[in-house]
């Protein structure tokens, strides 16, 4: 079985409290330094359903989104640009961007993240021997004090179900991503971590509920800085039928790198 530096932090990080079941609202979310590396995790003899199936082996998916070597193409100081924008019919939308910069030198990397401006801004200390994509957690973490606020649930909690769902072993799929004007070959995987989540039929976590449809896809290619080409969040209206209530989401959230500034 593949094993990756940084596990005991994604352990600590991640899982939390494996062994008992979790509640929404009211758990302690304690601070922790940033990871260099999230690592993968599988949770051991869990005692409540938590709906999902994870594999004991490193999945396809875990490993494209949390474990490449993502900077790996990057040989010397750059500056990764990111779109966002937020839409949807539930909050108010909005346009920003981030901006992710890369120092390399002798000891390795150093990534500094400028991420978003003005009240969205969200600060974040620097990484230094980064090797993976940092803006992959940034995104999340973005995502997870969202899920918070929206559902008064935990973080740690959203967190592990995004894991964990990755760990289940969904299809990696090879699509095609326009980069700088020009299609580029990109690998894309999608999970709905809270689907199967019993949670979402508790009629005290009604909040809860109307988020159990979210997606997350990520996509990914060689051909572009940094690996990271988009990854998006889509919590569907499930009052419409299909993929129907996707294309006119409840609220959406997408972040796509831009071409280098000229």
């Amino acid at each position: 079985m593949k094993t990756a530096t940084g596990r005991l932090v994604a352990l600590a990080l991640v899982m939390g409290a494996v062994a008992a079941p979790p509640t929404l609202a009211g758990d302690s979310d304690e601070k922790q330094a940033p990871p260099k590396d999230m690592g993968a995790v599988k949770p051991t003899k869990p005692q409540y359903d938590t709906g999902l199936k994870p594999k004991e082996e490193i999945t396809p998916a875990e490993q494209l989104v949390f474990l490449d070597e993502h900077l790996a193409n990057l040989k010397t100081t750059a500056t990764l640009n990111y779109g966002f924008v937020k839409q949807g019919s539930m909050e108010k939308g909005f346009a920003d961007t981030v901006e992710e910069s890369v120092a390399v030198d002798g000891k390795g990397k150093t990534v500094k993240a400028k991420f978003l401006s003005g009240l969205n801004n969200k600060e974040f200390a620097a990484i230094e021997g980064a090797t993976s994509n940092p803006v992959i957690l940034h995104f999340l973490e973005r995502d997870l004090n969202e899920m918070k606020r929206l559902t008064t649930g935990q973080p740690n909690y959203f967190r592990k179900r995004i894991r964990l769902a990755l760990a289940e072993g969904p299809e990696v799929k090879s699509v095609k991503f326009t980069y700088n004007g020009k299609p580029v070959d990109a690998k894309a995987v999608s999970v709905e971590p809270f689907v199967t989540d019993p949670m979402v039929h508790d009629p005290a976590r009604a909040a809860y509920k109307r988020y159990r449809g979210k997606r997350y896809t990520f996509i990914f290619s060689d051909a572009v800085p940094g690996k990271v080409a988009e990854m998006r969040f889509t919590i569907p209206d499930l009052a419409l039928a299909g993929e129907a209530a996707f294309e006119k989401p409840l609220l959406e959230e997408v972040l796509t790198l831009q071409a280098p500034k000229k």
